[in-house]
């Protein structure tokens, strides 16, 4: 009976750790594509009659 609840146990601590690591990921892909939109939006609108844009790129 031990033996079955610590395997209940470490089930249970994968599954959180699985969750844990999707969310975790998921906020990191967000984080991209917020980066991503910032980064073309001033892609798309350089400063005007400057060419240090030239050292971001």
């Amino acid at each position: 009976m031990f033996f079955l609840h610590t395997t209940f146990r470490k089930i249970h601590f994968c599954v959180f750790l699985f969750k844990a690591t999707v969310a975790s990921f998921s906020f990191v892909v967000f984080l991209l594509k917020l980066s991503f939109l910032f980064s073309s939006i001033f892609c798309q609108f350089p400063p005007a009659g400057t060419n240090s844009f030239d050292i971001w790129r």
